[in-house]
């Protein structure tokens, strides 16, 4: 709408859902200042994704385990959703889900495991109140 809306919270869950562009100011120096999705964004070559089945798939562990440039493949307690830990620059999304499949799994979402807005924030900024 070409509309700009200046929030000052600490409440940075509602912020997320609120805000697209994000600016960071501690200690009166600007740490950030853009989309809130590049900043909630894995940084650097090892990205996380939770991928979610209809049900636990032990083929499915193992070949996502044998792809090039797959660090780690982890289930989540008794869910039938994991964590892969993959090389970027290796590893696709469409090869993990033609992977999947090709096993005989069935998908039901996969998605980047991002950050929280609260996590960025520490990363940015300084503890304490300055003296």
């Amino acid at each position: 709408m070409g509309k700009t809306i200046f929030i000052s919270s600490h409440i940075l869950t509602e912020l997320t859902m609120l805000c697209d562009h994000i600016t960071i100011i501690d200690r009166g120096r600007t740490k950030y200042s853009g989309p809130m999705e590049a900043l909630l964004a894995s940084q650097g070559d090892v990205v996380e994704y939770l991928l979610t089945l209809r049900a636990a798939h032990e083929p499915t562990e193992k070949g996502l385990r044998a792809l090039d440039g797959v660090g780690d493949v982890s289930r989540i307690e008794e869910s039938p959703s994991y964590r892969v830990t993959v090389n970027r620059e290796t590893v696709s999304t469409n090869g993990m889900l033609r992977c999947v499949l090709d096993s005989g799994g069935q998908v039901v979402s996969l998605r980047e495991n991002v950050r929280h807005l609260n996590e960025a924030f520490m990363d940015l900024t300084e503890p304490g109140v300055p003296t």
